[in-house]
């Protein structure tokens, strides 16, 4: 089976990752994936400097 990860972002620290975590969880149960990490960022969109997302890049580098 492949590992699957899944990476949420919102733009500022006031929002919240409620829907897309649950988007993530319904596509899980719908699916029959199992998510290896969820990574999530607060963080805006203007630049990939996040924290997150460049470690998920490692990590799928690998």
């Amino acid at each position: 089976m492949n590992n699957v990860y899944a990476y949420i972002r919102v733009s500022t620290k006031e929002q919240n990752t409620d829907r897309q975590q649950e988007a993530l969880k319904e596509y899980a149960a719908t699916s029959s994936i199992k998510y290896k990490a969820i990574f999530e960022d607060r963080s805006s969109g203007k630049d990939f400097d996040r924290s997150q997302y460049i470690a998920l890049k490692e990590i799928v580098k690998l």
